[in-house]
């Protein structure tokens, strides 16, 4: 049989089969491919018996549905992305394929054993015999990308291809993408009536880099991609679940500072394979963690006469600091040490409070409030969610002038943190845009107050008597 006529028996049904499958109770195991496709191609023969499938283990037993080719689940509606009034048009419905349009995903299934123990066996013939669809471009895409820790798999990862389609998105998930995934993740687990233990266990533990199995991770993936209205790739899908499903957030723990400690004791400054080891998805968070223990670092509010050590400092090292943004990481280190302070939270500092407090002054517009510009613009343009944002893009129109993308983008956050305060009750998904400008429209409006305005005064004082005036007086 060639592949085409396989391909065939796999996605053509007749109606009233489809119906008669469809009512099928009994739990099976993984079947025989060629005896699922003597099915399909043939309307007047019955469905032949199937084979129960072997628990996982002696202690509970694992039962699945009927595995046939049937149309994907529709995502409740509670995934459907907002749309608003002021939206542009949407954008043209992406190709969609079969999975078996790929003729790799054919050799797969048709190699797999029926009688096979192994959990992502059964996971990858019950996605490939329901032959879902998938974007076509994600599947032109099938790269397999195999990362030992848990984190995004970003565009800039060296095991990415470089010539990627510039329409696949990679990394910054909103908290909708990340709902859609786990709600595939719960499906499908719930469809196979697998444990949440054993699935975490053999899919996301087992860090192995073996292609062959990557490629049936990838299958996974494509499920796990159902309802994303962004293409991405099925192994960066994959990696995603693992993170979300994996990996400990939060504050570190009193035991894992201890094992932090211990580790670098005696491994050294491994941060990727210490990371690992405590479940942590960003090597950066272990490795900063490890710096704030040993060190004693001043802790608390940042004073006047720090912030104006900082502005000196700065533009030492770059008198032009507020046009090319000039500065190392090893110049961070060297203003962090004078004032005994982490060297990112100074970064902080500067990007976050007084780079803003400078470019506004300049551009005219520090006393301006672009909280309702900034969220009415990204409801014009239907982005309900921090990740949805290019904010460096946002930062050069000419409504936001004199603003940064770290300006931007930390108002965003600040103004979501205060409408999750003043509503509880939502979850992260329903946490958008939407929800902002509503928070937005039914507060007490407030005058800014006295303090932040008084700081703003101070930079922008020092700044000019301090800053530009030494700097013109130097140049003649």
């Amino acid at each position: 049989t060639s592949t085409r006529d396989i391909l065939t028996m796999l996605t053509v049904i007749p109606s009233t089969m489809m119906r008669t499958l469809r009512t099928m109770s009994s739990t099976i195991s993984l079947p025989s491919t060629m005896m699922i496709m003597r099915a399909m191609s043939s309307p007047t023969k019955q469905m032949p018996s199937l084979i129960q499938r072997t628990p996982i283990s002696s202690r509970h037993a694992v039962y699945t549905q009927p595995m046939l080719v049937t149309n994907f689940h529709t995502s409740p509606t509670v995934f459907k992305e907002t749309k608003t009034k002021k939206a542009k048009k949407e954008k043209e419905t992406p190709a969609m394929s079969n999975i078996l349009d790929a003729e790799e995903h054919l050799t797969i299934l048709i190699g797999l054993d029926s009688h096979s123990k192994v959990l992502t066996d059964w996971l990858v013939g019950y996605i490939l015999a329901k032959n879902i669809k998938v974007f076509k471009l994600a599947l032109e895409n099938n790269v397999v990308v195999s990362k030992k820790g848990l984190g995004n798999i970003k565009k800039g990862d060296l095991h990415l291809p470089k010539d990627i389609d510039p329409d696949v998105k990679t990394g910054r998930y909103s908290a909708a993408e990340d709902s859609i995934i786990k709600f595939n993740w719960d499906k499908l687990t719930n469809d196979l009536k697998l444990t949440e233990e054993d699935a975490v266990e053999e899919l996301f533990k087992n860090t192995s880099n073996d292609e062959d199995l990557g490629k049936k991770r990838n299958i996974i993936g494509y499920f796990l991609s159902q309802g994303l209205t962004n293409i991405r790739l099925a192994t960066e899908v994959y990696q995603r679940a693992r993170t979300v499903r994996c990996a400990k957030k939060g504050d570190f723990t009193k035991e894992e500072d201890e094992a932090i400690l211990q580790f670098v004791e005696k491994e050294g400054e491994q941060w990727t394979r210490l990371a690992i080891m405590l479940g942590r998805a960003n090597y950066q968070s272990v490795s900063a963690r490890y710096d704030m223990l040993i060190n004693d670092y001043k802790h608390g509010e940042f004073t006047a006469m720090e912030d104006e050590l900082i502005l000196r400092e700065v533009f030492a090292v770059d008198s032009d600091i507020l046009v090319d943004g000039k500065i190392t990481q090893d110049d961070w280190n060297k203003i962090a040490e004078k004032l005994q302070r982490k060297p990112e939270y100074v970064r902080k500092r500067w990007r976050q409070q007084l780079e803003p407090i400078l470019q506004r002054y300049q551009a005219g517009t520090l006393h301006k409030d672009v909280k309702d510009v900034m969220i009415n613009h990204l409801l014009e343009h239907n982005m309900n969610y921090a990740q949805e944002v290019d904010w460096k893009e946002l930062a050069k129109l000419s409504k936001f002038a004199g603003t940064t993308s770290t300006y931007l983008s930390r108002m965003y956050s600040t103004l979501r943190h205060n409408t999750g305060l003043k509503y509880p009750e939502l979850s992260e998904v329903q946490l958008n845009t939407e929800a902002i400008q509503r928070f937005r429209a039914n507060r007490e409006i407030h005058s800014t107050r006295h303090t932040v305005v008084e700081h703003q005064e101070l930079i922008v004082k020092f700044y000019l008597s301090h800053i530009l005036e030494v700097s013109s007086e130097n140049k003649f």
